[in-house]
Protein backbone atom coordinates (compact mmCIF):
# COMPACT_ATOMS: atom_id res chain seq x y z
CA UNK A 1 0.00 0.00 0.00
CA UNK A 2 1.36 3.37 -0.95
CA UNK A 3 -0.08 6.43 0.74
CA UNK A 4 0.11 9.67 -1.21
CA UNK A 5 -1.40 12.15 1.26
CA UNK A 6 -1.30 12.49 5.03
CA UNK A 7 -4.77 14.00 5.52
CA UNK A 8 -6.98 11.51 7.35
CA UNK A 9 -9.97 11.44 4.98
CA UNK A 10 -8.23 12.42 1.77
CA UNK A 11 -5.70 9.65 1.35
CA UNK A 12 -4.88 8.49 -2.16
CA UNK A 13 -4.10 4.78 -2.36
CA UNK A 14 -2.36 2.71 -5.01
CA UNK A 15 -1.47 -0.96 -5.00
CA UNK A 16 -2.74 -3.58 -2.58
CA UNK A 17 -4.71 -2.82 0.60
CA UNK A 18 -6.07 -5.07 3.34
CA UNK A 19 -9.54 -4.29 4.69
CA UNK A 20 -10.76 -5.64 8.01
CA UNK A 21 -14.53 -6.17 8.21
CA UNK A 22 -15.70 -5.40 11.74
CA UNK A 23 -17.88 -7.84 13.62
CA UNK A 24 -20.66 -8.70 13.75
CA UNK A 25 -21.34 -9.12 10.07
CA UNK A 26 -23.55 -11.73 8.46
CA UNK A 27 -22.88 -13.92 5.45
CA UNK A 28 -25.37 -11.78 3.48
CA UNK A 29 -23.53 -8.56 4.38
CA UNK A 30 -20.15 -10.07 3.46
CA UNK A 31 -21.51 -11.29 0.13
CA UNK A 32 -23.02 -7.84 -0.65
CA UNK A 33 -19.70 -6.13 0.14
CA UNK A 34 -17.81 -8.61 -2.02
CA UNK A 35 -20.22 -7.94 -4.90
CA UNK A 36 -19.84 -4.16 -4.46
CA UNK A 37 -16.07 -4.51 -4.80
CA UNK A 38 -16.41 -6.77 -7.85
CA UNK A 39 -18.76 -4.19 -9.43
CA UNK A 40 -16.37 -1.31 -8.72
CA UNK A 41 -14.41 0.20 -11.62
CA UNK A 42 -11.73 1.46 -9.23
CA UNK A 43 -11.02 -1.74 -7.25
CA UNK A 44 -10.06 -5.36 -7.83
CA UNK A 45 -10.78 -8.11 -5.29
CA UNK A 46 -7.66 -10.24 -4.76
CA UNK A 47 -8.64 -12.43 -1.81
CA UNK A 48 -11.17 -12.96 0.96
CA UNK A 49 -10.27 -14.68 4.20
CA UNK A 50 -10.54 -14.74 7.95
CA UNK A 51 -8.43 -13.13 10.65
CA UNK A 52 -6.99 -14.59 13.82
CA UNK A 53 -9.58 -12.66 15.86
CA UNK A 54 -12.50 -14.05 13.90
CA UNK A 55 -13.29 -11.21 11.49
CA UNK A 56 -13.18 -11.17 7.72
CA UNK A 57 -10.30 -9.76 5.67
CA UNK A 58 -10.58 -8.52 2.09
CA UNK A 59 -7.41 -7.93 0.10
CA UNK A 60 -8.05 -5.47 -2.70
CA UNK A 61 -5.98 -3.48 -5.15
CA UNK A 62 -6.53 -0.48 -7.34
CA UNK A 63 -7.76 -1.40 -10.82
CA UNK A 64 -5.39 1.05 -12.50
CA UNK A 65 -1.97 2.46 -11.73
CA UNK A 66 -3.60 5.77 -10.82
CA UNK A 67 -4.19 6.55 -7.12
CA UNK A 68 -7.74 6.10 -5.79
CA UNK A 69 -9.61 8.01 -3.05
CA UNK A 70 -10.23 4.66 -1.38
CA UNK A 71 -12.12 5.87 1.70
CA UNK A 72 -14.60 7.76 -0.47
CA UNK A 73 -15.04 4.78 -2.83
CA UNK A 74 -15.74 2.45 0.09
CA UNK A 75 -18.10 4.86 1.87
CA UNK A 76 -20.11 5.29 -1.34
CA UNK A 77 -20.95 1.57 -1.42
CA UNK A 78 -24.57 0.98 -0.35
CA UNK A 79 -23.68 -1.84 2.05
CA UNK A 80 -21.02 0.16 3.93
CA UNK A 81 -21.97 1.94 7.14
CA UNK A 82 -18.55 3.25 8.23
CA UNK A 83 -14.88 3.23 7.18
CA UNK A 84 -12.14 4.06 9.68
CA UNK A 85 -8.35 4.14 9.46
CA UNK A 86 -6.67 2.83 12.61
CA UNK A 87 -2.88 2.40 12.80
CA UNK A 88 -2.54 1.99 9.02
CA UNK A 89 -5.40 -0.55 9.03
CA UNK A 90 -8.69 0.11 7.27
CA UNK A 91 -11.72 -1.11 9.21
CA UNK A 92 -15.06 -1.39 7.39
CA UNK A 93 -18.39 -1.67 9.21
CA UNK A 94 -21.24 -3.00 7.09
CA UNK A 95 -24.90 -1.92 7.17
CA UNK A 96 -27.14 -4.21 9.19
Amino acid sequence: MEIKNIYKDSILYTGTVKLEITRPSSETQIHAFEQNIRDSKELVLNAVGGSSIGGNIFVISTAKQEPVWLLYVLRAMPCVKQVLVKNDQIAVTLQS
